[in-house]
């Protein structure tokens, strides 16, 4: 496998996404019309290959996952995973509660890090839907590069 393939379909993926509005004045993130049917497989590697319905979060994550990636360097598979630190969450609290409230799913995140016992050492609520919300980002962003490595794979057969 060739990272600087990996690299440079992270790239072309980044170009496809664009910003749409809504009628009633939302807007939100999709891959343009007639992108490569690979990228809309990558897309759907983040919705759990299927299991969950597209989502407006999910699009915005997969965005922000290859722009990161394009613009790594230098590139390598181990820089690739090293990568996800730079994903950051929201940081008004108006935007992390819509994102949590956006979906009943979105509780399971901010469970789990309350169960992990991260969210004690008198950390706010804020900071916990933060922390929250990075968890979803890395769970997609990881989706990404997995999906990413699998099409570098089907064009180096």
């Amino acid at each position: 496998m060739g990272t600087s393939t990996l690299q440079s379909l992270a790239t072309e993926m980044s170009k496809a996404f664009e910003t749409k509005t809504r009628p009633n004045g939302d807007s939100f993130v999709t891959l343009k019309d007639g992108s490569p049917a690979w990228m809309t497989d990558v897309v759907r590697a983040a919705h759990e290959n299927g299991k969950q319905l597209p989502d407006d979060y999910r699009y915005k994550f997969v965005q922000e996952s290859v722009d990161i990636l394009a613009e790594t360097t230098p590139f390598d598979e181990d820089v690739m995973f090293e990568a996800a630190q730079f994903l950051e969450p929201d940081i008004y609290y108006g935007q992390l509660a819509a994102w949590l409230g956006s979906h009943a799913s979105r509780f399971g995140y901010l469970d789990e890090v309350l169960a992990d016992g991260e969210a004690h050492n008198g950390k706010d609520s804020c900071t916990c839907i933060q922390m929250a919300q990075l968890r979803e980002k890395e769970e997609v962003y990881h989706a990404v590069c997995s999906a990413l490595r699998d099409v570098d794979l089907d064009v180096a057969a």
